[in-house]
């Protein structure tokens, strides 16, 4: 799994235990809901000026969702 697809799973699974749509992620974080979308996936990984803003709207430490370490 890449580096991509693993933070994609990451910001896609805590966005859903906070209950929190795509469209409002995206507008928290100031990015198009497309570009999230790609995110989530794997498709694209986030800039480095975006993981911060990324871990604010989702209540985490930057560490916890961007390591590169695969979780079980």
């Amino acid at each position: 799994m890449s580096r991509a697809q693993i933070w994609g799973r990451r910001i896609r699974d805590r966005r859903e235990e906070l209950g929190v749509g795509q469209a409002d992620l995206a507008a928290l974080i100031g990015v198009n809901q497309s570009t999230l979308s790609r995110w989530e996936s794997g498709d694209r990984a986030p800039g480095h000026r975006q993981i911060p803003r990324i871990a604010k709207a989702l209540g985490v430490d930057p560490a916890a969702i961007f390591t590169y370490e695969e979780t079980p």
